[in-house]
């Protein structure tokens, strides 16, 4: 019998499944730098659910018994399993799945068992795999999800505060270095778009065309994947062209 871990106080005790009190108010927000804002910081607070797959039934013995097995599985390893269950992030990624109630878990999948984490050890198990964490997704497509990029979810892991990319001095000077040799393109802001996206607005000239703002994509992402600041600081990111007048 493991006594360490029936000994181990539950901090979820008295935990009814319901979304959580600051969690409900970060989702609510509107401006969307908030709300991702507001959202990391409630995770960092608060619980979170993993889900935990059925496992087909082990089989009888001879004598009619069930196999031996475990039927819950130590936590670590059940929260390992839950942490490499993915499901789609924009930019073709992947993300770990986590829940802020029951009742979203059990819109992904039903039969889902629920385990209640602390948000800190559910960045961390994202960290193994995907780097990324997808709220409430209710398919594996991702749909509906809020999603935390990886900048996000190491400052969770380390119990640190988050340096969004939008105050970010040094991300923005790079991005417009990037593209400081196009005429075309007057600058690059760093703004919060939806569902956890960075958007990267172009602010493009009046003479600009569409060539013209597709090349000054391409510097943008180029830099995101092989500039190593930029890299780390950039995972969910969306480009969008603006004709300033």
């Amino acid at each position: 019998m493991d006594f360490d871990r029936l000994l181990r106080p539950n901090p979820f005790a008295n935990d009814d499944g319901s979304l959580q009190p600051q969690m409900a108010a970060a989702l609510s927000q509107q401006d969307h730098a908030k709300r991702q804002e507001s959202v990391v910081a409630a995770i960092g607070t608060g619980r979170l659910f993993l889900a935990v797959l059925p496992h087909a039934h082990p089989g009888v013995q001879g004598d009619g018994a069930i196999k031996v097995h475990d039927p819950e599985g130590t936590q670590e390893a059940a929260q390992e399993e839950a942490g490499a269950l993915t499901v789609d992030a924009p930019g073709g990624l992947k993300a770990m799945p986590a829940f802020t109630s029951m009742a979203a878990l059990s819109a992904f999948d039903a039969q889902a068992r629920p385990m209640p984490v602390e948000g800190q050890a559910a960045a961390a198990q994202a960290l193994l795999n995907t780097g990324i964490i997808a709220l409430d997704p209710t398919d594996v497509h991702g749909t509906g999800a809020t999603f935390v990029g990886r900048t996000a979810t190491v400052s969770l892991a380390m119990d640190e505060p988050w340096f969004a990319p939008w105050l970010d001095p040094s991300l923005s000077e790079k991005l417009n270095a990037a593209v400081a040799h196009l005429p075309e393109v007057l600058g690059i802001k760093v703004l919060a778009g939806a569902r956890g996206l960075v958007r990267l607005t172009l602010r493009m000239s009046d003479y600009a065309t569409q060539d013209h703002a597709m090349a000054a994509a391409h510097n943008l992402i180029e830099v995101a994947r092989h500039d190593q600041y930029v890299a780390s600081r950039l995972d969910l990111l969306e480009v969008v062209p603006v004709r300033m007048a």
